[in-house]
């Protein structure tokens, strides 16, 4: 990932806290791992935030969703379980690395993580950010309404869609 870049989104996704001290904002993970990268890779300005994944506990579970629910937490970096919590006042969402196959649930019932953000972004009418170095490309022609490529020099590069099939 481009740490720059991906922390300027990332900031970005934590200002909107600081603006409205009653918004939510959830970054989701692909994998445990990722809530240490971003936790000690950023400058984070000191908003308390909650960790959520299927690591923890009951307890610690408990404490967290206490925390989440009483207004404490506004901030959540969490694996695929932070999709379920009732939010009141949802304003993004941060979805690191799309693509990766940790987003689709091969469990009953059957999901994918991301269209479940996406839904779940469309309810709430929050703005989802996605970070990722090759992002998900299911449907070509969604996919060049909806991306804009990042890259820390300012000139965006033109975008292009080729269809494999084409080439052989």
């Amino acid at each position: 990932i481009n740490t720059s870049l991906s922390q300027r989104y990332l900031e970005k996704s934590f200002s909107k806290n600081t603006n409205n001290n009653q918004a939510e904002n959830l970054i989701i993970v692909p994998e445990i791992a990722w809530i240490d990268y971003i936790t000690k890779s950023y400058t984070i300005n000191p908003i308390p935030y909650s960790i959520l994944h299927s690591g923890l506990s009951q307890k610690k579970l408990s404490q967290e969703f206490e925390r989440i629910f009483s207004g404490q937490i506004n901030t959540i970096i969490s694996t695929r379980i932070g999709l379920f919590l009732p939010y009141s006042n949802l304003k993004t969402i941060t979805i690191y690395d799309e693509g990766d196959e940790v987003y689709f649930s091969d469990m009953t019932p059957k999901y994918n993580a991301v269209v479940v953000a996406q839904k779940l972004s469309e309810l709430q009418r929050a703005e989802t950010i996605f970070i990722s170095e090759y992002p998900a490309i299911p449907d070509p022609f969604q996919t060049a309404k909806k991306y804009q490529p990042m890259n820390s020099g300012g000139n965006t590069p033109e975008t292009k869609i080729i269809n494999l099939i084409d080439e052989i």
